[in-house]
């Protein structure tokens, strides 16, 4: 019989977008780092990662521009120099209350893109040299136009990593929902995407996820009925291992023998959707 092999890492969005804190910061990097050629993204993970991504630019840039020149005007600031850095620190400190309580969400993405870009406007005002000065007008201009290479940089990932096309089947996300208890319809499309590409290939995949959430306190679901392994980053190379251990994903299925209802269902779907038998 067959051993089965890895045919890739497949990537939630959480992995490729921007992290909370430095310790998860730097475990997604070095994860990408080591073994990004062995990533794949969904379909639905791209439209998500490119769609949050766009909203979240979209928020900052809007707010930006409606308040940065009244914020300036009524702080009787007709032209920008390099005195003025206290008066944006009091700036983005109202920006990002503002934004999170216009815009209630789970995603750090509108706080990074905040965050990095008064970064930028912190390093733009101490170069300047003394008496130099910026219209406000300019001075926004220069602010929007880095907004847009910050975007781009986070969309990186998104369209570099290989893209696999699925389309997720609505019998198996219905099931991953009710039986597989994934309640996000989004996770639950990445994670039918990761099964079906499994058995179509018949190569094993690692779902890699920090959503201790949704989807990593379901593990034992997934990996009964589906077959699925989920991992953080730190630990994907431990699950590697053990997988390739494992016969490929159809006999390692056919095996099983005795099959819960759950298990018959997924695959009475599977052979429906792939016309492959992976029931003994």
């Amino acid at each position: 019989m067959p051993f089965g092999k890895i045919g890739g890492f497949f990537v939630d969005s959480c992995i490729l977008l921007p992290q909370p804190t430095e310790s998860l910061r730097h475990s997604c990097r070095e994860f990408i780092l080591q073994h990004s050629s062995d990533c794949l993204i969904s379909s639905s993970v791209k439209n998500e990662g490119l769609d949050l991504l766009e909203r979240s630019y979209s928020i900052v840039v809007r707010n930006i521009k409606e308040t940065l020149k009244p914020f300036l005007e009524n702080q009787g600031i007709k032209e920008v120099t390099n005195r003025d850095g206290r008066l944006f620190a009091e700036f983005f400190s109202q920006r990002r209350h503002d934004i999170k309580r216009r815009h209630r969400t789970k995603s750090n993405v509108p706080n990074e893109i905040l965050t990095t870009i008064e970064g930028y406007v912190a390093s733009r005002l101490h170069s300047l040299q003394k008496g130099l000065k910026i219209t406000p007008d300019d001075f926004l201009a220069a602010l929007i136009r880095e907004l847009s290479k910050i975007k781009h940089k986070l969309r990186l990932p998104f369209v570099t990593i290989h893209h696999v096309e699925i389309d997720p089947d609505n019998s198996l996300k219905i099931l991953m929902i009710g039986k597989g208890k994934v309640r996000n319809i989004n996770d639950a499309e990445h994670l039918v995407s990761s099964v079906t590409y499994q058995f179509q290939k018949n190569e094993w995949v690692i779902f890699v996820t920090n959503d201790d959430d949704h989807i990593l306190p379901n593990q034992p679901e997934l990996s009964h009925i589906f077959a699925l392994q989920c991992s953080k980053p730190e630990w994907v190379i431990d699950y590697r291992r053990d997988m390739t251990r494992k016969k490929t994903p159809i006999e390692y299925y056919r095996e099983i023998g005795t099959y819960s209802e759950d298990q018959i269902t997924f695959g009475k779907n599977i052979e429906k959707l792939l016309a492959t038998n992976i029931l003994s």
